[in-house]
């Protein structure tokens, strides 16, 4: 059945193990980045500037090695699965589908040959005894046929039945991974799985973080540390709406013109201040430089795709056609063992008759 593996499958399945490798060598060259920012901050003068900024940056290259660690074991799986050529024997299944539908529709075409044959046999207007015996040799014959026929089918319907419960099964889980965890954009089934959030330290702070909130805020256009701290930006972007609704903006804005004069006699003294910014500056620019989600999510798609369009839709053609098959034979085989039983029925009473006529004879000679 392997001619009617299609190309297609194969196509996408060398596209998502390519996209796959291509974000994984983005992700570490992003790591290669974080290693190179780390040797230029410790050349910086402040101590606390600097050990605050490698502690940042060693919390973020643990955990993004640990990332790239776990994409690359999936791209190894997905490489493992192709090179064995999983999804080519997958998709030889399809040909059973039509390979037993037509087995069935030959064992039809002959029980209906054997049918018509022996309707032309009882009812022939011969009455010679040897006629009449070979008449019934011949049901005798086409019924153990149709007996044989009967029982093929019947197995080919177990066999169909079996194959319809896989298929189902294997449907039914990757259409709900594919619409839980790639489909919806809230990630419900993501979130459900137990044994996803993990707790990292980044200098006096802890932030705990789940691999649903970085998905989650990927989707949403954050940045890679943004997603990270997914749970701190839904606090901000909240107090910043409940801020807004108070139209206390032109209070503030008036008081700082109040003060800009006095600003400006102090402005020898916010040297600390201006420390604190460029600070500020280089912790925006390790997250411009940081690795982004693009590359996370170009993977998380392309796995969804491979999900969704090289199973699942599949596997569900696959089941409702074996169950159509399925029900098709249960009628076929109960029609042949009934047409067999009449057969050998036919058989037997025309081998009765003659022997009693045989009886006869010989008590008369």
């Amino acid at each position: 059945m392997e001619f009617l593996s299609t190309c297609s499958t194969c196509h996408i399945r060398d596209i998502c193990i390519k996209d796959m490798n291509q974000a994984i060598t983005v992700a570490k060259e992003s790591q290669r980045t974080m290693e190179n920012l780390k040797n230029l901050t410790l050349g910086k003068s402040d101590k606390q500037k600097q050990n605050l900024g490698l502690n940042y940056l060693e919390a973020m290259d643990g955990k993004l090695a640990h990332l790239i660690a776990s994409f690359t074991e999936l791209s190894d799986t997905v490489n493992y699965t192709h090179n064995r050529e999983y999804s080519r024997k997958v998709s030889s299944f399809l040909g059973y589908t039509l390979f037993f539908p037509l087995c069935l529709t030959l064992l039809s075409i002959l029980g209906l040959a054997g049918i018509l044959g022996s309707w032309k046999f009882y009812m022939g207007g011969d009455r010679d005894d040897a006629h009449r015996y070979r008449r019934g040799a011949v049901a005798d014959a086409i019924g153990n046929i149709i007996s044989s026929a009967a029982y093929s089918a019947m197995i080919i319907g177990s066999m169909l039945c079996f194959m319809t419960a896989m298929c189902f099964l294997l449907a039914f889980t990757t259409m709900l991974i594919c619409t839980g965890m790639f489909r919806d954009n809230d990630l419900r089934l993501l979130q459900a799985v137990p044994k996803l959030h993990h707790t990292a330290v980044f200098g006096d702070q802890v932030v705990h973080y789940s691999l649903h909130d970085i998905f989650y805020k990927c989707k949403n256009g954050y940045a890679f540390f943004d997603a990270i701290n997914g749970s701190h930006i839904m606090a901000e972007t909240e107090v910043n709406k409940r801020l807004l609704g108070l139209h206390i903006n032109y209070a503030n804005q008036g008081a700082l013109n109040s003060e800009s004069e006095a600003v400006k006699d102090a402005i020898l003294s916010l040297r600390k201040q201006l420390g604190e910014l460029t600070q500020g500056v280089d912790e925006k620019a390790v997250v411009d430089i940081s690795p982004q989600c693009e590359s996370l999510m170009e993977i998380w798609n392309t796995l969804g795709d491979y999900v969704c369009y090289c199973i699942s839709f599949p596997t569900q053609g696959l089941w409702v056609a074996c169950m159509i098959c399925a029900i098709g034979s249960s009628a076929i085989y109960h029609a042949f063992f009934n047409t067999s039983r009449f057969l050998h029925d036919y058989a037997a009473t025309t081998k009765e008759i003659l022997d009693r006529r045989r009886k006869r004879e010989q008590k008369v000679f």
